[in-house]
This record gives structure tokens, C-alpha cells and sequence, in this order.
């Protein structure tokens, strides 16, 4: 283990990155190989169908394996703190994460205002539920893990090796990438759908480097999930057939009024970070 970490922390930003997926290939392909065996021990073929169960145990441990295995890389690789990641944590952390969950919210709000006004969307309004309280925890708990991953090791390991716009692009894409599984989209939802992705992977990635804290794209990341999935689960919207280019079928990122959205926002956040403001620091 020690001469694996030595070879890693020898090599370029670049490649460092690059390990550390193979790494997780490597750990997620040993465990669903386990899983697979256990599963045909058990008289199951899990090449045809896997319960509800088993398939939750296999993303949970899968989610923990990645979890610890970018623990292990910012500590030990990168030999870097949570707070040099920009995880600091104060009154002035949670002030950000609120502000920018918000902002994240009434983003999609705004963009969901845009389709209705143009007849692509329907709205119906439910009564109160405990939706709206139960899935802020599991907002805050995807939002967190992602950009520690993606905004926390992944890029900021890439900006030690080179620019930061292409560092941002970089990790963008990987994130984009990593979302973009959607085998039964076709040209051109998907083409719309990765520009999407890609962008809104820029705008988390200039939250961070225009603020040096993780919990700007933490806030407007759980912003965005909070909103998809609670109104997703109380089916408050409803789309139009025939304007599924335009409005993605409910998903943010695969329309075009949600790709040109994020854009327009994009472009502010760029603006504000050339013109040096928006830099506090913790």
C-alpha cells in the first residue's frame, strides 16, 4: 500500500486523477463480481433481474467505497486537509449553504416559470407534505458527497497541474460524464442533455474557484435535487409531449431552455469572477 501511494503521489495532477478512477473501477467491479457470486449461490441470476434490497446494498457500499476512497486520496495522496478543500465549518459556511440552496432552488423555479409561461409546462399545486422535510437530508447528502468528489479532490487536484478554465472543463465533463446515462435518449436529447450537464458542471466548478469554498456548489447543488425531487414525488408539474427538446421531460439539464438558463448564469458567474469580486474567504 505505502509503494502503490508513493507511485501515485509521483505522477502529474492530471494522471493522479486518472488513477484514482481506475482505482475505483478496480473496487467497483471486485465488489459487483462478490455481489454476482453471492446472488448465483443463492440460486438468483442477477444478470436478469436484482431485487429492490440487493441493488440498494450495492449502490450504498458503493457510494461509501468512493466516499473513503477520495477521503484516502485528499489525505494521503494529496497530503491536504478538509479545510485546504474549502469544507470549513462555521456560521459563515452555513449562511453560504443556505444562500446558495436557495439560489439553486429558485433557479429551476425560475426555469420552470419560463416553460409554464410558454405552454410547455402545466402546474398543479399540492397540499402541505412531509416530502418537503424529508428529502432536505437526502439533498444535503448527495449535494456533499458529489462535490467532494467532483469540486473537492477531482478539481482542485486538476488546478495543481494546470489552468483553471481547463481544469473547470475537465472536470465538468467527468462529472457530466459520469451522470450521462441515459441509453434511450437520441439525437438530439442527447447532444442537448451533455451540453447541459457539462454546463452545469462549469457553474459548480466557478462557484468554488470564485469563492475558494466547497459550499457554494454544495448549497446550489441540494438546491437543485431538493426541487427535482420534491416536485417530482408530488408530481407538480406535468409537460407537453411535443416540446420534449425544449423542456427535457422534467429534467433540468436535457432541455433546451435549461441548458440556455444555466448558460446566462454561467456567463454572470464568470463576469463576477474576472472582475475579482465574489472572493470571500472563510
Amino acid at each position: 500500500m505505502i509503494e502503490l501511494r508513493e507511485r501515485i503521489t509521483a505522477l502529474s495532477s492530471p494522471r493522479r486523477v486518472f488513477a484514482f478512477f481506475i482505482l475505483f473501477l478496480a473496487g467497483a467491479s471486485l465488489w459487483a463480481g462478490l455481489l454476482a457470486t453471492f446472488l448465483f449461490l443463492r440460486g438468483e441470476n442477477p444478470l436478469l433481474k436484482v431485487s429492490a434490497t440487493d441493488s440498494a446494498i450495492y449502490s450504498t457500499v458503493m457510494y461509501l467505497y468512493l466516499l473513503g476512497l477520495t477521503a484516502w486520496f485528499w489525505l494521503k495522496i494529496e497530503k491536504s486537509s478538509l479545510l485546504e478543500m474549502g469544507l470549513t465549518f462555521s456560521r459563515r459556511s452555513l449562511q453560504r449553504l443556505l444562500g446558495w440552496s436557495l439560489f439553486g432552488f429558485v433557479m429551476l423555479a425560475l426555469l420552470r416559470l419560463i416553460e409554464i409561461f410558454f405552454h410547455l409546462a402545466f402546474v398543479r399545486l399540492p397540499g402541505l407534505s412531509l416530502v418537503f422535510l424529508s428529502n432536505i437530508a437526502v439533498a444535503l447528502l448527495f449535494a456533499i458527497s458529489e462535490e467532494v468528489v467532483f469540486r473537492g479532490l477531482i478539481l482542485q487536484t486538476l488546478l495543481k497541474g494546470m489552468g483553471k478554465y481547463r481544469a473547470i472543463l475537465i472536470s465538468a465533463g467527468i462529472w457530466a460524464l459520469a451522470h450521462f446515462l441515459h441509453p434511450g435518449l437520441s439525437f438530439p436529447e442527447s447532444l442537448v442533455s451533455m451540453l447541459g450537464l457539462c454546463t452545469a458542471g462549469i457553474l459548480l466548478g466557478y462557484a468554488y474557484t470564485s469563492t475558494r469554498s466547497l459550499w457554494p456548489p454544495i448549497g446550489i447543488h441540494a438546491g437543485w435535487i431538493y426541487f427535482i425531487s420534491v416536485s417530482g414525488q408530488m408530481n407538480v408539474f406535468s409537460f407537453t409531449r411535443e416540446g420534449g427538446l425544449f423542456h427535457g421531460n422534467g429534467s433540468p439539464t436535457s432541455g433546451i431552455l435549461g441548458f440556455a438558463l444555466t448558460a446566462l448564469f454561467l456567463i454572470i458567474f464568470m463576469n463576477v469572477d474576472s472582475s475579482g469580486e465574489g472572493r470571500p474567504q472563510e
